[in-house]
This record gives C-alpha cells, structure tokens and sequence, in this order.
C-alpha cells in the first residue's frame, strides 16, 4: 500500500512538473506583471514614483508587455491615480522604444540602451504634463531628477533581474551586484510597505523575513546590511517609521552572530532586540505595529522548511576550491624534491654506467689469446711459434684486424709473415679466430645497445627532472588564489548543466589572470565556448581569449587567460616530393595556457612513409610535452630519446620550434638540424639560421636558441628544406611584397613560388608554416 501512495504521489508530482512546464511563460508573464503592479505603488517622499516605469523597461522583450500592463494596472489603481498619468504615458513610451532597440543593431548594448530610454520616457512624460499647467524651472529640474532616477534604479533592476535569472550563488557575487540587489530590495520594500493586512503592512513582514534569512546565511555582515536597508527604505515611506532603520538594522547584525543556533536562535534573538531597540526610539503605537509585524515575520521564517531557502542559493557551497597557500608550499617543497631526486638518479647512473663500461672493456687481444690456445693446443710447434718467435707470430695475428673488419671472418689466404710460413694448423685456427670474433662481435654490439638504452634512461631522467623543475617554478610564480570566484566560476558551469571536477583561478607574478577548469570531456561538445568565455569575463572583471583545451583520459581541461595584447594569425601549405601522398615534414601550431603561441616544423628523414612517421612523431609529442608543462630543453631530451629507441633503424628529425609570448611581444626561436626561420620585422625581412644536430641521431641534442621582441604587423616564416633548394635569396623579396596576405595565403604562395623555382632536377617535400601577429585587444 505504501509503495502504491509512493507511485501515485510521484506521477502527482511529475504531472505538476510538466504542467507548470507548459505553462512556464505565462507564469513568468504573470510574476512579471504582479511585481510591476506592486513597483508601481512605491513613492519616494510621497511624490516620486518611476519604479513602475523601471521594472517595465528592466525586464526581457518577452515579458515587457505583461510588465507593462502590470505597471499601468497599479498607477491606475494606487492612492493618487490622477498624478500617475505621466507614469503611463512613460511606461508606453518607454515599451515602443524597448522594442524599436530589441529590433536594431542597438540589442547588443541594452544594458546601456534600456536605462538611457527609461530616462528620457519619464523626462518626456514629466514635462508634458508640467506643460499644460505652466512649466517652471523647479518643475524641469524636478522632472530631470526624477528622470535620472527612474534611469538608476532601471539599470539596478537589470543587474538584479540577471542574478535572479541565472541563480547566481549570493555569497559568491561581486561589489557591483550586491549594490543593485540591495537598492532593489530597498524599493521593493518600499512598495510593499504600501500594502496593509489587517493594519499589518506585508512590505514590513517580508523584510523582517528577508532580513532573518540574510543573518541565517550571511551572519553578522550580511545580517546588518539587509536590517538598515530595509529599515532605511520604510522610513522613506514616512517619518514615523525611520526608528526601522536602527531596530531592523541592529536587529539583524545581532541575530547574525547567533546564526548557528539556526532559524529558531535567530528568530528569537531578532524579537529580542528588535524589541528594545524600538521601545527605546519608536512611538508606542507605531511600535506595537511593529512588534506585531516582526513576531509574525518571525513564525513565517521558522515554519519556512530549510530546504526551501537553501534553494535560493544563499547557503550553497562549491564543492571545489582552489589550492590553499599551505598546499602551495607542501606541492612547491614535494616538486623541488622530486626533480632533485631525478636529477641524482641520472647523474649516479651515468658515472656508474662510465665506470662499468672501463672495467668490462674486451678487445681483439683476447680473440687472439683464446683462438690460439682452442687452436695450438696440441701442436708440436707451439712452444716455437709462440715462446721464442711470439713478436713475429703475433704481428701475423694482427694482420687479421683489418681483415676482419672487413668481412667479419679470415681465410687461409689471409695467413702473412711466420704463421703462412710455419703454421701447420691453420684450418683450426681460421676456424677458431671465425667463431671468436663473431662472438666478440655480438657482445660488442649488445654493450653498445645497452650502452644505448642506459644513457637514453638517463636522459628520460634528467628531462623528468627538468619538467618538475620547470612546473615547481610555475608554481611558484601563482601570487593569489581566490577561493570565493572559484566558486562562482563552479556555479556559473552549473547553470550551463556541466558539474566541473575541478577549478581555480590565480593571478601569476606579471598579475595577469588565469582561470582553469577540469571537467568530462563528452560534455565539451554541447558546451557554448564562447558565450562562457564572455560570461567568465563579466564575472572576472577581464577579458578572457577563448580558452586552450586538453583533452586526456575522458578528462577535458580549459585554460583561459586573460586577452592578450597581441593575437596570433597561423597558416601552412604543404606540397609531398614527386608524386607522393605522404609529406615527409609536419607543421602544428597551437596557445598554451600562459598566452604564448607556438609553431612547430619538423623535417623527417628523407621521404616518403618513412620520413612522415618520423616528423609527425617529433612534433606530435613536443605539443603534447610543451602542453603539459614541460621546458623547451626538457621535451627535447625525451623527443630525441623517443626517437633513439623507436626502431633498430635510424631514426631523425629537425626541429624548428618558435614561441612568442603575446603580451609582451618576445619571441624565441628553438633549432635542431632545422632550415632558417625568416622574420619581417618593422618591415624589414632577416633570418634565423643554425648550426645545431637533428634529433634522433646522439644523446644529449640541444636547441640552439635566438629571442627578438616582435610587435603588430610582424610576421615569421618557418619553413623545410625543400623551399630553398635553389637558394634563398628569392625569399626576402617575396616576404616582404606579400605581407599584406593573410597568414594562410602567404603560406601557399610561397610553397607554390618554390614548387615553380625547382628546376635543377632536385625534389625534396616543401613545408611552409606562417605566424602572422595582429592587434589582440
């Protein structure tokens, strides 16, 4: 039976859902509509009312109609209808004009558009009704003060209605936010104050309520700010009532620091104290009224189940926060501990490696020492050949040397010198120094294999150590953490329906702000970028570019960072040797998380299949390493180990890495092997060329590295081999005229003019990867 009741109560509850669902526009319709009649019956000083008019033009194009009605409706019915024609004729005004901006170009600027409107429909309204009686100066700066008001509290309203809208978490919002919830709230108790239940006012009852919520939630602070506004604005209402301000206001700065006794501690202590405060500064009559109004405000609050004012976002936490200043320095201590300890590792390993190498050290001596005693074992002439003839034999034996690197065996006519002469054996001895030095052979290769393998270890070591090096000291730079827009930012992902894993923003030591944010990577696909991207910039106060995006194991990570001064145009064209379909160089370009652009070329070995696999290695992971975090040097090392292991056969690459920072303008450029990099710079074409090693062919490759600052209009070119086949004097000329190109058509057209110049019967892949630098704010 019960399990019955559950099932019918559930599908109640599921069909109430779905109605209010369907009927969800006309509720809002109508909630707009009250809220516009009861803004229409709040006076400032008896004799100013354009919170109507306000609220009216405040509200989205979708409701503004409902609102307006809602407007006329309570001008029309308050308790001085005949001076509240001038508000109707505003509202009418203000509702063509809002609709004329909603149709225009203008829709992008209503927050500024909106209030402008408000101010001149009230003004213009004002001043026709002035008109017909006379119109004096103190009626026209009567109106113009009224006109800015109605213009202040409409841009007010918009900022708190955009709060409501997006639930946004009341602890968690900004100085400006909180300013205009609290003038709105002040008006709205002003209107409501109007309203009167059995000679108790509803607009005195909700603020007591409102205020005891905000002491609950907010303790002391919030407590006392809510008190003194609500007071603030029943006292505007007459002066009777300004004692509201010192006893609502007093009231809830107390209850507030008795907020864990919970709503019933707080209820209490607000009686308390409202009580004496009243008795002490009120009239009795005016205070017994009160007393009435805040005992039942009081009742209404502790029956108000908790679940109901949790959801109005006032006690709900973000459950991720960034890391704390004592975890900073913990993560700082542990990284400096592990990348020294990985740095010993390598070095211990290459001195023992070093000293393992000279004590196990075998030459071609012993193949000689022990082929002669498998060979001569049993020959009468051994104690001739090798007691009082020993030197000349032995130069016989050495003879074998050269043969043997040769072709790796010896004959019977390889015999010279006393052993052609006198030896009697020499098919045993060609077959024993044969089977000697081919296992002499094996061993050599196999120590120069592992000698291999234990130094790229090594290395894998030491670039290990280099990148916890690198992030402890990017650590070290994140200056100030802010737990409390951490949390707004997890609110804000939560009203776009995505519960993020993780989020922290921090500002680094150049004071620039970063805000990253872990979450599944199958929610990217319905996620709106851009428009997060433009709603964290208003909740950060900054520009934020579009953020950077990694994606590992079901994981995504967004990096945004603040917009930089300059922006980064990429482009590339790429034509394969012959007829090939496989390029054998790869280009990638990508911004990391630190507003640095970055472009990489890569040139494989040869071409073809081969040397495809080889470049698009190289590059592939240097991103992948400089996204994680790892140092230029750093993710050389394990490229150029990567590349050692990757196969028996050899394997190389060139690498030509440029990296430009985008608020400064400093560029560096990284070669290994790679061809010169052009630079037009204040509209003059130079180059950038090295001497360096490829990867993949010996340990311990490094960047040879050049930096200039580059500035907007400034272009690099980076470019394979096979462009500048038939030299590269054509290429500064060629630059230079076609820098007003876009990126990616001064790519093309430089691989097509050096496809066209190939006429030496040469042919090699042509790559061509271009960074072209603009304005970024």
């Amino acid at each position: 039976m019960k399990a019955g009741t559950q099932r019918i109560g559930t599908s109640f509850g599921s069909r109430l859902k779905q109605a209010l669902a369907a009927k969800s526009s006309w509720i809002e319709n109508g909630i707009c509509a009250a809220v516009a009649f009861v803004m229409a019956n709040a006076f400032l000083f008896n004799t100013m009312a354009p919170f109507g008019v306000s609220f009216a033009a405040s509200v989205k194009r979708e409701n503004s109609l409902a609102a307006a009605a809602g407007a006329i409706l309570g001008y029309t019915f308050s308790y001085n209808p005949t001076s509240n024609i001038k508000y109707i004729i505003a509202v009418v005004l203000m509702v063509a004009a809002s609709w004329v901006i909603s149709d225009t170009r203008l829709s992008k600027y209503r927050g500024f558009a909106v209030p402008i409107v408000a101010l001149i429909s009230v003004l213009i309204a004002d001043l026709a009704v002035f008109s017909l009686g006379g119109l004096t100066l103190y009626d026209a700066v009567l109106s113009a003060s009224e006109a800015s008001l109605a213009a202040g509290t409409t841009f007010f309203m918009m900022r708190s209605l955009t709060v409501a809208e997006h639930r946004e978490n009341l602890l968690c919002l900004n100085n400006s936010d909180i300013s205009c919830l609290i003038i709105t709230f002040a008006i709205a108790m002003m209107a409501l104050g109007s309203f009167l239940i059995a000679g108790l006012s509803v607009g005195r009852i909700v603020a007591v309520v409102i205020i005891l919520m905000c002491a609950k939630y907010g303790h002391e602070a919030a407590g006392a700010v809510a008190g003194v506004t609500a007071g603030a604005a029943m006292g505007l209402l007459g002066s009777s009532f300004t004692y509201l301000a010192a006893a609502y206001g007093f009231g809830g700065l107390v209850a507030g620091m008795f907020a864990n006794f919970g709503s019933f501690g707080c209820a209490v202590i607000f009686v308390i104290v409202n009580g004496i405060v009243s008795l002490v500064l009120g009239g009795q009559f005016e205070v017994m009224n009160s007393m009435y109004e805040v005992f039942a405000a009081s009742v209404l609050f502790v029956v108000i189940p908790t679940s109901w004012t949790d959801k109005l976002m006032l006690a709900r936490r973000s459950k991720t926060e960034a890391v704390t200043q004592t975890a900073k320095d913990i993560m700082l201590s542990k990284l400096h501990f592990a990348s020294q300890a990985l740095s010993d590792i390598s070095t211990t390993t290459q001195q023992v490696s070093g000293k393992l190498m000279t004590m196990q050290s075998v030459d071609i001596g012993t193949v000689y020492s022990k082929s002669v005693d498998s060979a001569c074992r049993r020959c009468k002439q051994r104690g001739e050949c090798w007691g009082g003839d020993f030197s000349a034999s032995m130069d016989s034996m050495n003879h074998f040397g050269g043969v043997l690197k040769r072709k790796g065996k010896i004959t019977e006519q390889d015999f010279t010198g006393r052993l052609a002469e006198m030896c009697v054996r020499k098919p045993e001895m060609v077959l024993a120094v044969n089977a000697e030095y081919s296992l002499f052979a094996q061993r050599q290769g196999s120590r120069q294999k592992v000698s291999q393998i234990r130094g790229v270890v090594t290395d894998q070591f030491e670039g290990m150590s280099m990148m916890l090096g690198s992030l402890a000291t990017e650590l070290s730079e994140i200056y100030e953490i802010d737990n409390r827009k951490n949390r707004c930012i997890v609110d804000m992902f939560m009203r776009y329906k995505t519960e993020l894993s993780a989020a922290s923003s921090y500002e680094d030591k150049f004071g620039r702000l970063y805000v990253e944010v872990t979450l599944p990577s199958f929610k990217l696909a319905r996620l709106p970028v851009a428009e997060i991207t433009a709603e964290l910039s208003d909740l950060c106060e900054t520009t934020f570019d579009l953020p950077a995006i990694q994606e590992a194991e079901g994981t995504a990570k967004l990096m945004f960072a603040e917009k930089a001064n300059l922006s980064a145009e990429f482009g590339r064209a790429q034509i394969p040797y012959g007829n090939s379909k496989l390029c054998g160089d790869c280009c990638d370009f990508f911004l990391d998380n630190r507003g640095r652009a970055h472009m990489i070329v890569s040139d494989g070995m040869g071409s073809g299949g081969k040397a495809a696999i080889d470049a698009a290695m190289t590059v592939s992971l240097l991103t992948k390493l400089i996204n994680a975090g790892f140092e230029f040097d750093a993710a050389l090392k394990m490229v150029n180990s990567a590349l050692l292991v990757k196969s028996n056969e050899e394997s190389l690459s060139t690498i030509d890495l440029a990296c430009v920072d985008l608020y400064t303008g400093k560029a560096e450029f990284l070669k290994a092997g790679a061809a010169p990099t052009f630079v037009l710079r204040s509209g003059t074409v130079g180059k950038v060329e090295s001497m360096s090693m490829p990867a993949g062919i010996l340990r311990g490759v490094e960047f040879e590295k050049s930096t200039m600052t580059l500035r907007e209009g400034d272009i690099i070119v980076m470019i394979s081999d096979g462009v500048i086949l038939t030299g590269i004097d054509w290429m500064y000329p060629q630059i230079k005229l076609s820098k007003s190109l876009s990126a990616q058509e001064l790519a093309q057209e430089i691989a097509n003019t050096a496809k066209v110049r190939r006429v030496d019967n040469h042919d090699d892949d042509i790559t061509v990867a271009v960074m072209k630098l603009s304005k970024g704010v």
